[in-house]
């Protein structure tokens, strides 16, 4: 039961660049911030709903503990594996390239056009450090693209589109979020079958509450909190470290129910 709730919360730490960056724009920089607000009240019921429903469908097929204990491992294993990779190894790498080209882009024009690493497709993706761009983060993604259509004028990223905003329309937007399947999501569905319906919610809850932590942080402390944002690497490394020692609990429990 712990080390379900455990996972949850690691799950839900384990977040991309779409919660600090877009979440900082539309509740930060705008005055919406009763729709960020709805946007988290909406998506965390969103995800507590798709959770118990997953529940109430899993028992109905009943499943062995053993499988979904070894479903939970495996799964856990390579999400925390992945993570651990992207942002340590990987990341190592990209910076030791990104250093030893950056002094090619100092004479850039802001368009990607006239940078001599523009030229070499391997360093390609450098050529953005001299590059304005056409997005604010990820304000534009798709999926909370209309919560930040206000502050993006504000930034000069003009839009002629209705603007739609409150507690309710982000609510609304938010369980529509929160219910829709995900990667992190998915790997909670294992755990949601197991045990009670009130497991189920307290499972649901906890990846819930611990995914929105740095949004509902950052709607409180405001700007003192982006002074984290630089331990974020940081922080999803020893996050995911965990995650793979919680996946071998998962495998010694599965082995110890046969």
């Amino acid at each position: 039961m712990f080390a379900d709730i455990y996972t949850s919360i690691l799950l839900g730490l384990s977040f991309s660049n779409i919660w600090i960056c877009a979440l900082v724009i539309f509740s930060l920089q705008t005055s919406q911030k009763s729709t960020g607000i709805g946007y988290i009240i909406g998506r965390f019921i969103g995800i507590v709903i798709f959770v118990l429903i997953f529940h109430i469908i899993g028992n109905s097929i009943r499943i062995s503990n053993f499988y979904l204990d070894i479903l939970s491992a495996i799964s856990i294993l390579l999400f925390g594996a992945y993570f651990a990779y992207k942002y340590w190894i990987e990341q190592n790498r990209e910076d030791s390239h990104h250093n030893l080209y950056s002094k090619l882009s100092e004479n850039c024009e802001h368009n990607c056009n006239s940078c001599i690493i523009s030229k070499n497709p391997e360093i390609h993706q450098y050529c953005e450090s001299c590059s304005d761009g056409d997005k604010n983060c990820s304000s534009e993604d798709i999926q909370i693209e209309p919560l930040t259509r206000e502050t993006r004028k504000l930034w000069g990223k003009e839009s002629n589109k209705e603007q739609k905003t409150g507690l309710i329309f982000g609510a609304f937007l938010g369980i529509v979020r929160g219910s829709a399947m995900c990667g992190r999501l998915v790997l909670l569905l294992p755990l949601a079958i197991k045990g009670s319906l009130m497991n189920s919610f307290i499972v649901g809850a906890s990846f819930a509450f611990s995914s929105s932590i740095y949004p509902i942080a950052i709607l409180i402390f405001g700007e003192y909190l982006l002074k984290l944002v630089k331990y974020r690497r940081a922080i999803i490394i020893v996050n995911s470290v965990f995650l793979i020692f919680l996946s071998f609990y998962y495998l010694n429990h599965a082995f110890k129910s046969l």
